[in-house]
């Protein structure tokens, strides 16, 4: 199945990317026996990354490079070459795909590194050799921080100055690994769309309607407010 979905990719006009992105995404979380080679053939997709966006104004096929990101970055202990990966998602093209999809770039990126400096410590492999991507990375998001879109923008300079801090702590001897990993760390367990109906209410519990919320919360006559919460509790102790 996953295969069909990698195949869908290459229909020439195809405006079904978000499908496709949405079934990749589903397909790889839930089933962990096929997450292995599913998060090789999304790293196949990034290295592809000239040929999926080419109409990235369009809702096309570079939908697919969300999930692709995503799905590399959660899952890169099944990357073949991890820092390959990382470079696909920093190249100039990049930066010509739709502002959401930039953003889940430069996170993943973030993410991928973390993973790679917190397996070289605990594998003890050659630290400096991955932390030489610090540098690459920063002068890479560089072309983002420049970015129309502001959540690329934002994301881009918060991620500089992180790695920039991390360079900082490896000066004064302190090791800031661990730390940068704790912000990715946990694993996201799949929840169906409809669990939320099968979650019974307490009873006696009494929910707020949306106007009434509504009214509170953008309300700054004080007694509006004050009549609203009266009439809240008089629902509540009736």
């Amino acid at each position: 199945y996953v295969t069909v979905l990698v195949e869908l990719t290459k229909v020439e006009g195809t405006r079904h990317g978000h499908l496709l992105a949405d079934q990749m995404l589903d397909v790889t979380i839930r089933v962990k026996t096929v997450r292995s080679f599913a998060v090789r053939q999304m790293a196949v997709l990034l290295d592809h990354l000239h040929l999926l966006s080419r109409s990235p104004g369009q809702q096309g096929v570079c939908e697919v490079l969300y999930a692709a990101a995503w799905i590399c970055g959660e899952f890169s202990e099944y990357l073949d070459d991890p820092k390959s990966t990382l470079q696909c998602m920093l190249k100039p093209r990049a930066m010509s795909l739709p502002g959401y999809v930039q953003s889940v770039f430069i996170h993943n990126v973030v993410k991928l590194y973390s993973r790679m400096m917190d397996r070289a410590v605990a594998e003890g492999e050659d630290v400096d050799a991955v932390e030489e991507l610090s540098q690459m990375i920063q002068e890479k998001l560089i072309g983002f921080v420049g970015s129309a879109d502001l959540e690329v923008q934002e994301r881009a300079s918060c991620a500089i100055q992180l790695l920039k801090y991390l360079n900082k702590l490896k000066d004064k001897g302190v090791n800031g690994v661990a730390e940068l990993a704790a912000l990715f760390a946990g694993e996201l367990n799949p929840v169906a769309p409809k669990a939320q109906r099968k979650v019974p209410v307490p009873e006696g519990y009494v929910f707020l309607t949306h106007s009434i919320c509504l009214v509170c919360v953008f309300s700054s006559h004080p007694f509006v407010y004050c009549l609203l919460v009266f009439v809240y509790l008089c629902v509540c102790l009736s």
